[in-house]
């Protein structure tokens, strides 16, 4: 939840995140890293909860089919 963001600001928040999550090691000695796919949605006059969140999800599902490790919107 960003209250008083535009999409723009919740996408470019997501990148930030998705980027230093992706830039840190998972565990010490492992040679693993963590992806982060994620779906920002803004909120519409008329939007109730779920309409808002299935907006959200949607584009999670849209990173996700396209590749994984990024945000949509």
């Amino acid at each position: 939840m960003l209250p008083d963001t535009k999409l723009q600001g919740a996408f470019d928040t997501g990148q930030k995140l998705r980027e230093f999550i992706n830039a840190k090691p998972f565990s010490k000695g492992l040679d693993l890293k963590v992806s982060v796919t994620g779906g920002v949605a803004e909120v519409n006059e008329n939007d109730t909860f779920d309409t808002l969140f299935k907006r959200a999800d949607d584009a999670l599902y849209q990173g996700k089919e396209q590749g994984r490790n990024q945000i949509c919107s």
